[in-house]
C-alpha cells in the first residue's frame, strides 16, 4: 500500500514539480479516502498508505506556496462507477461518488480560479 499510495506519488510529483515550478503553473492533485483518518478493522495497511499520501501532498502544498502549483486532495468513500447511489439508495450508497463529481472537482481545481485553493483536503462524499 505505500508503494501504490506514497511512493507512486512521490515519484510523480518529483519528475513534475520542478517543471512545473519553473513554469510559475501547475495543479497537481490525489484521490484519497477517509480511511487516512478513520481506518477500519484490517484496514491498517491502506490506511497508512493513504495517510502517508495526504501528508506528502500537504505538505507539498506548504512547500509551493507562492510558487504558482496547488497541491490538493480530493477524498472519497467509494467510486460508484456503475451510478448505483441514486437507483439503489441505501444508507451505504448515499456516500459514494460518481467518476462525474470528481472530474467536475479536478477541472476546478485545474483553473485559474482555484489558483488560492492550496493544501485542500476537499471531501466528496455524502448526499448530492
Amino acid at each position: 500500500m505505500l508503494q501504490q499510495h506514497l511512493w507512486t506519488t512521490f515519484y510523480v510529483a518529483q519528475a513534475f514539480v520542478p517543471h512545473l515550478v519553473a513554469n510559475g503553473w501547475g495543479r497537481i492533485m490525489a484521490v484519497s479516502s477517509p480511511a487516512a483518518t478513520r481506518p477500519a478493522v484490517k484496514g491498517a495497511p491502506y490506511a497508512a498508505g493513504k495517510a502517508a499520501q495526504e501528508a506528502l501532498l500537504l505538505t507539498l502544498a506548504q512547500e509551493l506556496t507562492g510558487s504558482g502549483v496547488t497541491a490538493n486532495l480530493l477524498v472519497v468513500r467509494a467510486i460508484d462507477v456503475q451510478h448505483r447511489r441514486d437507483s439503489e439508495r441505501t444508507a451505504e450508497t448515499v456516500a459514494w461518488t460518481t467518476p462525474e463529481e470528481i472530474a467536475s472537482a479536478i477541472v476546478y481545481l485545474c483553473s485559474d480560479a482555484a489558483g488560492v485553493v492550496n493544501g485542500a483536503h476537499i471531501p466528496l462524499y455524502g448526499a448530492p
